[in-house]
């Protein structure tokens, strides 16, 4: 059967007297007895959410049944525990802010390691992607009755690396699609929206780029439009100073004097053959920049040493130019042919 439910009002208590609600059964026959204590709602918070994995984990506690000696600051606990397995529970003393505040503070550290922390070892050791709970156990004024109900708890996440990825190879004019996948910026971003930094190795032009968060992922994306200047003979579409440009909408390339520097943040970047475009992401927790690189398309040159009279068991050498496979600047790298 579903249980009896009702309530009611009770006047005259004072914080942290005792309320006593009996029940008399009639069958089976006997009195049941529960207990209570008058006390006011306490709150928790506790931050940054996401964190760090080297940085002060600030909780705060305001709790006036906690304030014991009006005359005096008191002092309090709050629990910190970790996903990971084998992570000892972690004291955070807390001490009030004022003689009679009623609110309490105190700090904790998080430690990037391989292995689990024992109890109250003065910070946690966490690793990308741990869960933190912090806890705080709220008492009436006065009393030491436990109520799990008056637990308070708020769940606090280690931040997760992000990855940046961006359109390996455009044609001058085209557009570059970008893509972030970071778990936890969904927790920081406003309104679903945060930004990367693009940049050419042209001139000194730079564009923010908005990106959107896809659904409810953890994969942003924007794209940005790129321009470059007319060669052709005939057909060249208008000039393009500013935004709006004729072809930003439409199937033919954006002309624009891509041999000079463009403005930075109009939307539009001025690309020529052969630039490098790096796309900036810069997570803020754990605090990192990621990149990624997009090369302006231009024609290479394949050279075969000797080219000529080959003689049969003897070393060919074959020399790629082109800047188009060149991923990563930062590191070696290898083409098949």
């Amino acid at each position: 059967p579903a249980p009896a439910v009702g309530s009611a009002t009770v006047g005259g208590c004072t914080m942290g007297a005792e309320v006593r609600v009996s029940y008399h059964d009639v069958l089976p026959r006997g009195d049941l007895v529960a207990y209570g204590v008058v006390n006011r709602q306490a709150t928790l918070t506790a931050g940054p959410d996401p964190i760090g994995m080297s940085e002060s984990l600030h909780v705060t506690v305001v709790d006036y049944d906690l304030d014991a000696h009006p005359d005096t600051p008191d002092q309090g606990v709050a629990t910190v525990q970790s996903s990971r397995a084998g992570e000892g529970v972690e004291a955070v003393p807390l001490t009030e802010t004022g003689a009679s505040t009623g609110v309490f503070t105190g700090v904790t550290r998080t430690v990037l390691s391989g292995i689990a922390g024992a109890i109250d070892s003065g910070g946690l050791n966490v690793a990308e992607g741990d869960r933190l709970v912090v806890s705080y156990q709220e008492r009436a004024l006065g009393s030491n009755v436990v109520d799990p109900l008056r637990i308070l708890t708020k769940s606090i996440l280690v931040g997760r690396s992000a990855t940046v990825e961006a359109t390996p190879v455009i044609q001058a004019g085209t557009s570059i699609q970008i893509t972030v996948v970071d778990e936890d910026l969904a927790l920081t971003a406003t309104d679903g929206v945060a930004t990367v930094i693009v940049t050419t190795d042209k001139d000194g032009e730079s564009e923010v780029v908005n990106i959107t968060r896809v659904g409810v992922s953890n994969t942003f994306s924007g794209t940005l439009e790129t321009c470059t200047r007319c060669t052709a003979a005939t057909g060249c579409s208008d000039l393009c100073l500013a935004k709006p440009c004729p072809c930003l909408v439409g199937t033919c390339t954006m002309n624009c004097p891509s041999e000079l520097e463009g403005i930075s943040n109009d939307g539009v970047l001025y690309t020529e053959k052969g630039d490098l475009v790096t796309v900036t992401y810069t997570d803020p927790m754990p605090l990192a920049s990621y990149t990624a690189f997009t090369h302006v398309a231009r024609t290479g040159t394949l050279e075969v040493i000797p080219s000529q009279f080959l003689v049969g068991g003897e070393p060919i050498s074959i020399i790629l130019v082109t800047g188009d496979l060149n991923n990563n600047p930062a590191a070696p790298e290898t083409a098949v042919a």
